[in-house]
């Protein structure tokens, strides 16, 4: 095994910290309440139905008047108003129907019908809490390069998705085969997670990890330019 110091020039200075030839470890000197869609029907709604489900949405849906299911039709475009939802949904996932409407400047009966079908065709596929990683105790976070054995690339991906450390995972391109975003409470458990974890799997052949110092941008997604108006 090889050890070695160096500098890496990636905006702020790093050294080479007890690494192996399998792990280049670079250590910092200074370190909403969803809203369910109706269920749609082939047929005329019951009486009952149509009052529940004008109950709980505010929408009146006439008795007698017949509604193609969302799920037996393809997915409609995308307009600038179904964008500029989304642009508000990702500042406020728990924001109500009207407001929403009112943001976008549609009536609350058009939201609601645009909100359903985006659910329904899986461009909103659900609402959760973003929480500060830090006020959870897991101040530390680091980007964590793969390399594995490309015969085992399922196995890998797999235990990967398992591990409950890791935030984000992605297969990709280049040098190496895959990328994790890591978050741990200090610097020892991200030593056992490189050195004692993922290194011990067979899978694995290298790995380069890379601590993060600022996380400047962190969206939730990311719209299409010049999508929202």
């Amino acid at each position: 095994m090889d050890e070695r110091t160096s500098i890496v020039r990636s905006g702020a200075p790093f050294v080479q910290y007890g690494t192996t030839a399998r792990d280049n470890l670079s250590l910092p000197l200074a370190a909403g309440p969803a809203l369910r869609p109706a269920p749609g029907t082939s047929g005329p709604p019951s009486p009952r139905s149509s009052i529940m489900h004008g109950a709980m949405t505010g929408i009146e849906q006439p008795a007698g008047e017949a509604t193609e299911p969302l799920s037996a039709r393809s997915p409609a475009p995308l307009d600038r108003t179904d964008l500029r939802m989304v642009d508000v949904l990702r500042e406020d996932g728990r924001i109500s129907v009207a407001a929403l409407a009112e943001r976008c400047g549609v009536s609350r009966a058009n939201a609601y019908t645009r909100l359903e079908r985006l659910r329904a065709d899986g461009v909103v596929r659900g609402f959760s809490a973003r929480v500060d990683s830090r006020r959870l105790g897991l101040g530390i976070a680091a980007l964590i390069l793969i390399s594995g054995r490309q015969a085992a690339w399922r196995t890998l991906r797999k235990d990967l998705a398992a591990m409950p450390e890791v935030e984000y995972c992605a297969f990709t391109t280049g040098e190496y085969d895959a990328l994790v975003l890591v978050r741990v409470t200090d610097v020892e458990t991200l030593r056992d997670v490189v050195l004692e974890r993922l290194q011990s799997m067979p899978e694995v052949r290298a790995t380069q990890t890379i601590f993060v110092l600022d996380e400047v941008v962190n969206r939730p997604y990311v719209l299409p330019p010049n999508g929202t108006g």
